[in-house]
């Protein structure tokens, strides 16, 4: 749902969820929207990541860099983490 009310604005926005339910719903829905952290890796640079736990906050990061994010790409983790497990994912 949020990517869709960021696109509405007016945005370039590209979905990725691990749930092939969702990514189906979103593509039906005007979305574009891709398979894997590293199809999208390599088709953004500023990555908005909305997940619950502290785990999928570090997973999808090192997901993203590992799948060659570009140098100087934002990612902005939009859950509520520790404050440790985000000045751990900011080094």
């Amino acid at each position: 749902a949020m990517a869709l009310h960021v696109q509405s604005a007016g945005f370039a926005v590209v979905g990725m969820d691990i749930d092939a339910d969702a990514r189906t719903a979103s593509a039906a829905a005007g979305l574009p929207v891709c398979e894997t952290l590293a199809d999208l890796a390599v088709q953004v640079d500023h990555a908005i990541v909305v997940v619950v736990t502290d785990a999928q906050s570090r997973s999808v990061t090192e997901g993203l860099l590992a799948a060659g994010l570009p140098q100087g790409a934002i990612i902005a983790i939009a859950a509520t983490n520790h404050p440790d497990t985000m000045i751990a994912l900011q080094a």
